[in-house]
């Protein structure tokens, strides 16, 4: 198919792009018209031929040259037709199968070709541009300078080059858009039937993907941390400014080297593990700076891939954290200390209890014992008549006596609770629940099993205490009827969780204000033992306190002390 056919109704413009074949059939059978009518003038105008012979004869030839010379022009049509057809359909058919698009124009700037990929990059049909000037694809303020440089190109007589510089030029879409272009042109034909093809692609993409590695170029030029890269034999293939401050090496030396010098020889390299397709996150590793100091980084890595996905190199982004490590290492040291200092105090508070309490037993104890006796022999003793009279400040005595013994009593179960050194901690949570609880507000039930085997002194009376301070806020502050103590062992780990039925409501600015001080020393004398206290709200609103201890951690607490 013969798609450029209005530009081929132009007759001398047809005539200039006769292939050579077409127009040498042509140049022979007009030779060949040319000598038969020589042959048929010198047999008209013979001397011997008659006066009837030469009209007769005349006539003849000028049918003969008038059938010629119709033959003649239906024989150039039809090898122009065939062999033109054929000419054009070649270059239409290389110009289809090109990915890029083919914009092909006549001297005069004229669209004559136009392939399906320019029909694609451009939004128009061919049918819609053929014939039409070739500026309107170029935006306006670039036409004058296109124009320069095809009128440069017909004058240096090269059969094609670049059309301008990459990313020089735009073109303009059907829809009004601009986009920047790469064009190189080239020229068909010579002479008059010169044409000339204009190929184009779209650079958006090729720019966007250069501004893409300009500003990550940007970034890792810019970065504190070390980046760098090494080919598939570990040879340095990048190395950033953030690598030369951390390691003291600077990009001249190490490039084009292998990394073998910033190795511990004790310390393997994770490259082979990167090379293998393994991304590693975050490996804490040590190096060795230019002037032989240690250092610890963090230092993430990943294999670098090919189009193919074939892995050709490995990245690494590094941090020097030996700060960091050491300001840890300081903070677990204080820590430490600090917990040390806490398990002293709470041991010396509840030496301090015990004293008291063994105090007030052998003392207080006594002299109320005492006094309960001389109580009891002033009434056996006196007279009735005395008794009588004396008898309601006598049984005002003996209650307040009463009272104050159970105060007592009370008081020396909260120093230090006998059953917990006796029976063992789920017991002594029973007697705590069960002390509690006679003052009918609230219903304390305790069950469980009792650590096998026992828990130490420092750990046992810490959960105690944290249970204590938990019943004491239930009391206070849910205002629910019953609170529910579970005391278990799995896996050789102590969990305590002490849950209530209440609804606890927190005061509108509870957030902003600091823990109370009874859950501050919860949660210090559970991190005292090396426990955990999770405070949590249950799906009913109930306040539900966990303290979970690994057994571990109670050996721990025991050697130490």
């Amino acid at each position: 198919m013969i798609w450029p056919v209005r530009r081929l109704q132009s007759l001398p413009w047809l005539i200039r792009q006769t292939p050579h074949r077409a127009a040498t059939a042509a140049a022979v059978l007009i030779l060949a018209n040319a000598i038969l009518f020589a042959a048929l003038w010198n047999r008209v105008y013979a001397p011997e031929a008659d006066e009837v012979a030469a009209r007769s004869m005349a006539a003849w030839a000028s049918a003969v040259v008038i059938a010629s010379t119709v033959l003649d022009f239906a024989v150039f049509f039809w090898l122009y037709r065939n062999l033109t057809a054929a000419y054009v359909e070649r270059m239409m058919a290389v110009a289809a199968a090109m990915m890029d698009a083919v914009v092909t124009v006549a001297p005069d700037r004229s669209i004559v070709l136009f392939n399906p990929a320019a029909e694609v990059m451009f939004g128009y049909a061919a049918r819609d541009v053929l014939g039409q000037p070739l500026d309107m694809l170029i935006p306006e303020r670039l036409r004058e300078r296109h124009h320069r440089h095809m009128e440069e190109f017909a004058k240096s007589g090269k059969p094609n080059r670049p059309l301008g510089r990459p990313g020089e030029y735009a073109a303009l879409r059907a829809s009004g858009e601009e986009f920047p272009i790469d064009a190189s042109v080239m020229q068909v034909g010579e002479g008059a039937g010169k044409l000339y093809s204009i190929i184009l692609r779209d650079a958006t993409r090729r720019l966007e993907a250069r501004l893409r590695a300009e500003q990550l170029a940007a970034i890792v030029e810019s970065s504190s941390d070390a980046i760098l890269a090494v080919d598939a034999h570990r040879r340095v293939t990048h190395w950033n400014p953030g690598a030369e401050k951390m390691t003291g090496y600077a990009a001249h030396e190490v490039l084009g080297q292998r990394l073998d010098m910033l190795y511990p020889p004790e310390h393997p390299t994770i490259a082979t593990r990167a090379l293998r397709g393994e991304r590693i996150v975050g490996h804490v590793a040590r190096r060795i700076r230019k002037d032989g100091t240690l250092i610890d980084v963090s230092q993430s890595t990943a294999p670098i891939r090919d189009e193919h996905g074939n892995i050709t190199g490995v990245s690494a982004v590094a941090r020097d954290i030996t700060s960091q490590l050491a300001a840890e290492r300081a903070r677990a040291e204080d820590v430490k200390r600090l917990r040390s200092l806490a398990q002293r105090l709470m041991r010396v508070e509840e030496d301090q209890k015990r004293l008291l309490g063994r105090e007030l037993h052998d003392q207080v104890g006594a002299n109320l014992a005492t006094l309960g006796l001389s109580l009891q022999l002033i009434r056996q003793q006196s007279d009735p008549a005395t008794i009588a009279a004396i008898a309601p400040r006598l049984e005002f005595c003996e209650d307040l006596l009463r009272q104050t013994t159970a105060a007592v009593r009370s008081l020396l179960g909260g120093l230090r609770p006998t059953a917990l050194d006796e029976l063992g901690l789920l017991p002594a949570l029973a007697q705590l629940g069960a002390a509690m609880g006679r003052s009918g507000l609230m219903r304390f039930i305790v069950e469980g099993d009792e650590p096998s085997p026992r828990l130490d002194p420092e750990p046992a009376i810490a959960m105690y205490r944290i249970a204590q301070e938990a019943f004491a806020n239930a009391a206070k502050h849910s205002g629910g009827l019953q609170v529910r103590t579970r005391l278990s062992q799995d896996a050789g780990n102590v969990s305590l969780v002490i849950r209530d039925d209440g609804r606890w409501q927190q005061p509108p600015d509870a957030a902003a204000q600091p823990a109370g001080l009874g859950l501050t020393t919860m949660r210090e004398r559970a991190e005292a033992i090396g426990a955990t206290l999770e405070v949590t709200t249950g799906p009913q609103g109930e306040t539900v306190v966990t303290v979970r201890l690994e057994r571990a951690a109670d050996a721990a607490q025991g050697d130490a002390a």
